[in-house]
């Protein structure tokens, strides 16, 4: 699963979810031109999260179970099982409302988040 900021030019910017059954990695995903600065905006408009560094994001939980309420109770646990391994590994904070994510390009051009 990997959060997805889908454009570089402000006023369209916008972050999305996506790959959600692929619970054994998760990332954000940008496309090529976007600043440290217009993640940040994305994501604390949205509400998805803050940008940490240049490297690293901290994702809202709540964000992530919003987006992915109509998945199925094994989906759930399986996520909750997710969370829990990256709590295991330092990537949430305390109460586990966010979860660390890194920062990386996007694969997918541009031109196909316009269409879609």
């Amino acid at each position: 699963m990997y959060v997805e900021v889908t454009s570089p030019q402000p006023p369209a910017a916008s972050v999305c979810l996506r790959d959600h059954d692929d619970l054994t990695r998760f990332s954000v995903r940008v496309v090529e031109g976007c600043s440290p600065e217009l993640i940040a905006r994305c994501l604390e408009a949205t509400g998805a999260g803050r940008l940490l560094d240049s490297e690293q994001v901290a994702i809202n939980v709540e964000w992530l179970s919003q987006h992915t309420a109509s998945k199925s109770t094994q989906w759930h646990s399986d996520f909750q099982q997710m969370l829990d391994y990256a709590a295991s590994k330092g990537w949430t904070d305390p109460l586990r409302t966010v979860v660390i994510a890194h920062v990386e390009p996007s694969t997918t051009p541009l031109d196909q988040h316009e269409s879609s």
